[in-house]
């Protein structure tokens, strides 16, 4: 992208194709010469206008402009340059990037797997064997949940589900679904989870993860979440409170109103 951060002689981009702007800026103040705060300020602007003068006669000092077709276009034509690309190449782009622009890093990452469905399995392989360090896996884990990608989604719930995985690699895929869009299965595969159906404790890690999740998703989706809102609403009425206790969390991040008339009457509980 151009580069341009010299006040006054900013590049134009035409306001009919203009769809977004980021500008940086650096202000630095001294103290008797000596530097005593630097700031960095970052702002992104967004057309509104489809007039063609709307920035007629203005004078824009950027840092990188992007303009022309719409994102779903761009995103498109990445997603096809990384397609074949190994994984390995892939992270080592990621890895290469993440220290200076993690968000960029980011987006070349999710592209990669929407552009690569088929590698899906040798992630989750690589995953398996521990090839990652927490960081890394959690940076894996938003990635599939927030690439789009069904495959990726798939990956996710593998994952989450496989009760010989290590607890904090599961945990950290559970709570990744609640970025991705649920698919068929991903709230009945949750609430088996939440509801500890697999043997674990009501004390594990991934099944209060589960349950949270699915207040996430109540929120984030909630035309597809009515099988959510039944376990909860069911699950506040458990007689242990720990149960009880993790329903109203995921209750309370679901922001779902319908949920008060079952909430109301446990205000007065000391149980809870």
């Amino acid at each position: 992208m151009p580069d341009n951060d010299k006040p006054g002689t900013g590049a134009r981009p035409p306001a009919a194709a203009f769809e977004s702007l980021d500008q940086r800026e650096t202000i630095v103040t001294d103290n008797h010469g000596v530097v005593a705060l630097e700031a960095t300020i970052d702002a992104r602007f967004t057309a509104r206008s489809p007039s063609t003068d709307a920035f007629a006669g203005a004078d824009l000092a950027l840092t990188h402009y992007v303009w022309g077709g719409s994102q779903e276009q761009r995103s498109d034509s990445g997603d096809k340059a990384l397609a074949g690309m190994p994984f390995v190449d892939a992270w080592s782009a990621y890895r290469a990037q993440a220290g200076s622009d993690w968000f960029a890093a980011q987006a070349l990452l999710r592209a990669w797997l929407r552009a690569n469905p088929g590698a899906m399995p040798e992630l989750v392989e690589a995953l398996r064997a521990g090839r990652f360090s927490e960081a890394e896996q959690a940076a894996l884990m938003l990635a599939l949940a927030r690439s789009g990608s069904v495959p990726a989604r798939e990956a996710l719930e593998t994952l989450a589900g496989d009760a010989l995985l290590p607890e904090n690699l599961r945990t950290q895929a559970v709570s990744a679904l609640a970025d991705a869009e649920p698919g068929e299965g991903t709230v009945a595969n949750l609430v088996r989870l939440a509801d500890r159906k697999d043997g674990n404790s009501l004390q594990d890690m991934v099944g209060s993860a589960a349950t949270m999740t699915l207040g996430t998703l109540i929120d984030q989706h909630p035309a597809t979440t009515d099988e959510a809102r039944a376990y909860l609403a069911q699950r506040i009425t458990a007689t242990d409170p720990t149960a009880v206790s993790e329903a109203l969390w995921a209750i309370g991040n679901s922001g779902d109103a319908t949920f008060i008339e079952d909430v109301t009457p446990l205000a007065p509980s000391r149980e809870v």
